[in-house]
């Protein structure tokens, strides 16, 4: 195994925890229908009426 890579762990703490606390917020039905809408919009290609 290389050296390089054991000391690269992803387990040390990381220096930009600066004791920020982020507060889970509801999420409404509303807003997740919207993202879904919006997620399938840009997903699934939109076919025209006039496209013959």
């Amino acid at each position: 195994m290389n050296e390089a890579m054991a000391t690269d762990s992803p387990r040390r703490p990381s220096r930009c925890t600066g004791g920020v606390v982020v507060r889970p917020q509801a999420v409404t039905e509303q807003s997740y229908m919207e993202s879904v809408v919006t997620f399938l919009q840009d997903v699934v290609p939109q076919v025209s009426v006039y496209d013959k």
